[in-house]
């Protein structure tokens, strides 16, 4: 899969954090320039590149990275990969713009 094979239709990051006063608060990634995923050890690799030059760059990207994908990237450990059967992409990550910070309320408000 491709960035351009997902859709981006909601694909929202919510991170939770605090500030500085130890109260509850968390970053909102929404709107994603591209969305990356990746089912296979190549295009893993190939995206891992994109996300670097992003950031390089001032992005930020934010996703799933798959416990698996760390078997992926290392050639010795690729063989012991679920072959065939399992969907579930290594990777998802979306490349964005700058965050948007929620604190008290708006974080509220957003978590409904």
């Amino acid at each position: 899969m491709s960035g351009s094979d997902c859709p981006k239709l909601a694909f929202k990051i919510l991170i939770e954090e605090s500030n500085e006063d130890g109260a509850p608060a968390a970053r909102l990634f929404e709107n994603a320039e591209t969305i990356l995923s990746a089912g296979d050890p190549e295009t893993a690799q190939a995206h891992l590149k994109t996300i670097d030059a992003w950031v390089q760059d001032g992005g930020w990207a934010a996703g799933l990275f798959a416990y698996s994908l760390g078997a992926a990237l290392e050639p010795r450990l690729t063989p012991l990969l679920a072959s065939g059967g399992d969907r579930t992409p290594l990777m998802t990550v979306g490349l964005f713009g700058p965050p948007t910070w929620l604190d008290g309320p708006a974080r509220a408000a957003f978590l409904g």
